[in-house]
């Protein structure tokens, strides 16, 4: 039987981390290949390559984004899913998620519950400090520009849902000119797929658990890059027209209209992740006013002008501000994560 999946993994230095998650394929004796990109001063060892009879490995020295879209040059398979190194994919449900995607040419991407923990020290075993339910969704609508309204107020990460391979890699593709790391790291992935086809969640099937490291980086937010420099307002304009030029489906939309529909989108996303989506609730006419490449009042281009009206926005943020905390702590906290694993009937080792 062909195999329809592949799992790309990027790392860099973090050989426990992604050992880890390589043993446990192993131990499940997975029917999927595994594309490692290892970025790390020294690769792995090959006797220790040789161990694991799916993996693809390769020690290149790239970005992250970039270490992805090499792995997607070399896979083969139908779908794909992306992992970070610190994550493990669930296998046992695989067939139920690629039936979906089999039988549904309008999805282009499917997933599950995903659990999402915290280990003491940031260590790659030891104690759970804490366990939260990692935000799922699903958008179903046949209209690609309500899917993205949608993800503008209530985003959620279905870059690591099981997707379709041509997808992704033209997601990636297209974001490789853009130089904000939101945005060519998640955010036109994410948004892709939704113009691609719909989102498809199954929330009774565990599909990943992922380790949230305290020593992530912090990003600064798409707003950021948009107040900083004309140049991103640029590089945001000429993602919309690769959107654009990539959309098979775009007989009922000129390029204006296309690109006016993904500049409003995209500046109401920013305004939001900033802010909050229960936080302020305004006509996004008055976002647009100072971030659309199409209004006649040039002079809201001019980024101090951005700026000074970014600190207004803060400033009606004060008055409605709410606070919105949905982690879920777990019976199991304070346990380790083999125990985890095992109490949800994972086997590990």
């Amino acid at each position: 039987m062909l195999k329809k999946t592949s799992i790309i993994i990027p790392t860099k230095n973090r050989k426990n981390f992604v050992l880890r998650t390589l043993n446990y394929y192993l131990e499940k004796k997975i029917n999927f290949n595994v594309y490692v990109v290892d970025s790390s001063e020294i690769p792995l060892d090959k006797n220790i390559i040789s161990k694991y009879y799916f993996l693809k490995y390769f020690h290149k020295k790239l970005k992250t984004q970039e270490a992805i879209l090499y792995a997607l040059n070399f896979v083969d398979t139908e779908y794909c899913i992306y992992q970070g190194d610190d994550d493990i994919f669930i296998p046992d449900n695989l067939k139920d998620f690629e039936t979906i995607l089999d039988n549904d040419k309008e999805i282009s991407a499917v997933g599950g519950k995903i659990i999402g923990i915290n280990i003491e020290n940031d260590d790659y075993k030891g104690k759970i400090s804490h366990l939260s339910e990692y935000k799922t969704d699903q958008v179903l609508n046949n209209n690609k520009f309500f899917r993205l309204k949608y993800f503008c107020k209530n985003y959620f990460v279905c870059l690591f849902y099981l997707s379709r391979t041509k997808h992704i890699k033209k997601a990636y593709e297209i974001s490789s000119s853009v130089e904000i790391p939101e945005v060519n790291g998640e955010i036109c992935q994410v948004f892709f797929l939704a113009l691609s086809g719909k989102i498809k969640l199954i929330d009774d099937k565990l599909f990943m658990v992922r380790q949230i490291l305290e020593s992530h980086t912090k990003l600064y937010g798409l707003m950021h890059y948009l107040l900083k420099d004309i140049k991103f307002l640029d590089q945001m304009n000429k993602l919309y027209i690769n959107f654009y030029n990539s959309d098979k489906r775009n007989d009922d939309y000129d390029l204006n209209k296309y690109l006016n529909y993904l500049n409003n989108i995209f500046s109401r996303f920013a305004l939001l992740e900033y802010f909050g989506k229960d936080s302020i609730k305004f006509d996004n006419i008055i976002f647009n006013s100072f971030f659309n490449e199409f209004n006649k009042l040039k002079i809201f281009n001019n980024r101090y002008i951005q700026r000074l009206s970014f600190k207004f926005l803060k400033i009606l943020d004060k008055k409605f501000k709410k606070v919105n905390n949905n982690s879920i702590d777990f019976l199991i906290k304070g346990k380790s994560f083999k125990d985890y694993l095992n109490y949800n009937q994972i086997k590990y080792e």
